[in-house]
């Protein structure tokens, strides 16, 4: 499953993955990544590869029960990063270098797509999300913008700020 879906995807609401939903088997890894702490999500991807190896997973084993778990926790490392990129305003950075990452590993996460939509929209329009004047963005960023929200909503049709998000954007367009 890729990127690029096809639009008969069938929504479903609510499905949102947590650490919650599954045990890590007293790893650690779930507890490193519920304190969404920099250091404890660096932590975390110290413990997933020493977790992968134990498990002789840092080798092609397709359809290992523990290979979906650790890639849904590094996917999880991989955004926790992205957020604290974007938090001190390294968006092209958390964009290109830990949410690409994190959608790779679980590309079935919504919230993912959203996530990078955010990011791509604080670049190309910032003035738009803050509510203050209009400005004209460049169309190839804008449609990334909508296709991230597409995708998004494809996966998890319970994000709501994904529907906002892509029709403030889509209606810069028609300005």
């Amino acid at each position: 499953a890729g990127e690029e879906d096809s639009d008969d995807t069938e929504l479903t609401i609510g499905s949102h993955w947590s650490l919650q939903d599954e045990s890590d088997d007293d790893t650690g890894i779930a507890d490193l990544l519920r304190t969404k702490t920099f250091p404890d999500a660096m932590q975390a991807f110290t413990s997933l590869a020493i977790g992968r190896r134990m498990m002789g997973l840092d080798a092609e084993r397709v359809g290992h029960p523990w290979r979906a778990k650790m890639d849904r926790y590094e996917a999880e490392a991989w955004r926790q990063y992205a957020e604290h990129q974007a938090q001190s305003g390294f968006y092209c950075f958390a964009i290109n270098e830990h949410l690409i990452k994190a959608i790779r590993l679980n590309p079935e996460r919504g919230e993912l797509y959203f996530m990078r939509a955010t990011y791509r929209a604080k670049l190309c329009c910032p003035k738009l999300l803050s509510g203050s004047e209009q400005e004209d963005p460049g169309r190839k960023e804008v449609q990334q913008v909508l296709d991230d929200c597409h995708a998004a909503l494809q996966r998890d049709s319970s994000l709501l700020d994904a529907y906002d998000l892509a029709i403030k954007v889509h209606c810069l367009r028609f300005q």
